[in-house]
């Protein structure tokens, strides 16, 4: 059975006085999507978390802080999603850990880390 589902929170970006942007988080069996979307609605950051062949659960979603989750996906470990203020260089092909993808660019809205277990 295909189990698919739809998660929005909210991430308060430091030091702002707009309103703040929406993380959504969007994912199946096979991978994860993460959004942050601005107040109308336009993209402004994007990943996708993906292993060939594998699946995953999504579970444990833990609010660290007003610009931190933490969640299990695809195999042992934990990922932790931090939302920056604003925008920060990232090197693309080696600022990301193995299985996340995102669009071609210099800069990124939040961060994705991988803790595995052990």
């Amino acid at each position: 059975m295909n189990r698919s589902g739809d998660l929005s929170t909210t991430l308060v970006s430091p030091g702002t006085n707009e309103e703040p942007p929406t993380c959504r988080l969007l994912y199946s069996e096979e991978s994860q999507e993460i959004f942050l979307l601005n107040a109308r609605f336009e993209v402004l950051d994007r990943a996708i978390l993906l292993w060939p062949y594998a699946s995953g659960t999504f579970a444990d979603l833990t609010i660290l802080s007003q610009t931190k989750v933490r969640f299990a996906f695809l195999g042992p470990g934990v990922w932790e999603l931090e939302l920056f203020d604003a925008p920060r260089l990232r090197l693309p092909f080696f600022s990301e850990p193995l299985g996340t993808y995102r669009p071609f660019g210099f800069s990124r809205r939040f961060r994705l880390r991988h803790r595995g277990q052990g």
